[in-house]
Parts: structure tokens; C-alpha cells; sequence
């Protein structure tokens, strides 16, 4: 009688297991990436020259605290008042607009209660990078916030899979 040929379905093939687990790990130093990269722009932009700007919107957004209705895992909504700054300046007769605040925190909108002293709408300090105009924040003291979500989550994807991965390779 002839032995029957097991059947190992595609996703159980140790091959497609190593790969996306490399992968999951590729995606978690990508996202460290990105928030290294942030750090690296921060420490530039505290040399960076004063220019005048303006101010042309403030988009506000208040977040209650209560039950998100697409938030998943009774996820709440942050307490607090979000801002997001909308602003133009020119440097060598050439308009630019932008919205980022500081490369201290991540993402573009930024806690009201944590920082008080931005401008309102109207006549702003711009700071921008003398050797790409096209980058520009409002403020520069700020100190940088290190960990977020961001961070939390690339350092676990990157231990879940690295680990992981590390773990199929012993197996075989």
C-alpha cells in the first residue's frame, strides 16, 4: 500500500513563514526608520534661520475623551484640544506653505494644552532650513519626545518578528 503524501498548505511552508516574518521585522525598522529620521531633522532645524511668515489657518479639532464609534477594542479618544497650523513664508522671492509645528513630536497636529505659545493667525516666526526651503517649523525649542506610538510599535514588530524568524531558523 502506498504511503499517503502529506499536503502542507502555502502559507505553512517554512519558506513563506520565514519570509513574512522577515518581512514583519523589514516593516518595524522601516517605522524606527522614519521616527530616526525625525530626530536627525530635529537636531538640524535647531540651527535654522528665523524667516517671516504668516499664520493663514488654524484647524482645531477637540477630542472628548469619549468611545470612538470606529475605534475598535473600546478604544476612547484622547482628552484634549488638537491643533493643526497652516502656514506660508518666502525665501529668495519664492512662496512656500506648510503645516508642520516641530519635528520634536510626531505628525503635524499638536497638543494645545502642552504647547501654549503658538501663534495665531496672522504674522509668524518661520524657521527654515537654509539649504532646503521647503522644510520649515514654527518652533525649535521643544524637546524631543522620544517615545510614542510610533516607536512602541516599531520595536515590537521588530522583536515579534525578529525573534520569530531567528526561532525558524533554529527550528530547521
Amino acid at each position: 500500500m502506498a504511503k499517503r503524501k502529506s499536503y502542507i498548505r502555502w502559507y505553512n511552508r517554512p519558506i513563506i513563514l520565514k519570509v513574512g516574518l522577515f518581512l514583519v521585522f523589514l516593516g518595524g525598522l522601516a517605522l524606527l526608520g522614519t521616527r530616526v529620521h525625525d530626530h536627525m531633522l530635529w537636531e538640524e532645524s535647531q540651527s535654522w534661520t528665523p524667516t517671516q511668515g504668516e499664520v493663514v489657518r488654524v484647524a482645531r479639532m477637540k477630542a472628548s475623551g469619549r468611545k470612538a464609534p470606529s475605534g475598535g477594542f473600546g478604544a476612547r479618544q484622547p482628552k484634549g484640544s488638537f491643533a493643526t497650523y497652516f502656514y506660508t513664508y518666502t525665501v529668495d522671492k519664492t512662496d512656500y506653505r506648510s503645516s508642520r509645528v516641530t519635528y520634536a513630536i510626531s505628525g503635524e497636529s499638536v497638543d494645545t494644552q502642552k504647547i501654549t505659545d503658538l501663534p495665531k493667525v496672522g504674522p509668524a516666526t518661520i524657521y527654515v532650513n537654509p539649504d532646503d526651503p521647503t522644510l520649515s517649523v514654527l518652533r525649535v525649542r521643544d524637546d524631543f519626545e522620544y517615545w510614542n506610538i510610533k516607536i512602541a510599535i516599531a520595536l515590537f514588530l521588530m522583536a515579534a518578528g525578529g525573534i520569530r524568524f531567528i526561532y525558524a531558523l533554529i527550528e530547521d
